[in-house]
């Protein structure tokens, strides 16, 4: 640790040597023999606190800052205005640490809740749907033994549109909305195995 008198001649020298840490360093050893020699870095280091904070001596902050209200409200307004936003956007949006996103939401009780996805329904679908029952229940009457024979499956189902991950999907809120995700399933090119 240096004191105040010896880190303004570190400061001087440093300018002396037009921004030369390593010049500095030797002019330091050459015009003060008696004190302790500081390594470039701390030349280098003193300068830039200098050009930051305007003081001589590091400053020693204990644990995480404190929160930023401001930063706060914004992170706040990007979820609200975009449900379903990831975190590592707001991160990169915000210029903060993706942890402290984190945190700021769990503060705030807000959880991410995963999207359910349904089968999506259009209008006619309806018909089809009711005569499929209709036709089921008229068969089970003629025939009750025809549902043990139906094999049901749980199918895996290819398509050309990739694999989508449903854990990156999610909806950020203080209770769960139930959000649901239509897939249109029937309506594309698929195969089922």
């Amino acid at each position: 640790m240096f004191s105040n008198e010896e880190y303004r001649d570190m400061h001087y020298l440093y300018g002396l040597c037009d921004g030369n840490a390593a010049a500095a360093e030797r002019e330091y050893q050459i015009r003060f023999p008696r004190r302790q020699h500081p390594k470039r870095r701390v030349f280098e280091a003193l300068h830039r606190r200098m050009g930051e904070t305007g003081v001589f001596q590091p400053q020693h902050h204990v644990g995480r800052p404190r929160h930023n209200v401001d930063r706060e409200e914004e992170i706040l307004d990007i979820v609200h205005e975009t449900p379903s936003i990831s975190t590592r956007y707001i991160a990169n949006r915000v210029n903060i640490p993706h942890p402290t996103v984190w945190r700021t939401l769990n503060r705030q009780g807000l959880h991410p809740f995963h999207l359910q996805p349904v089968q999506e329904l259009l209008p006619r679908d309806h018909q089809y749907r009711r005569e499929y029952c209709r036709w089921l229940l008229h068969k089970n009457i003629d025939e009750p033994d025809f549902l043990n024979h139906v094999l049901w499956t749980d199918e895996a189902g290819f398509t050309r549109d990739g694999i989508m991950n449903m854990h990156n999907l999610h909806v950020w809120s203080d209770v769960n909305p139930h959000a649901t995700r239509p897939i249109s399933f029937q309506h594309r090119f698929s195969v089922n195995v």
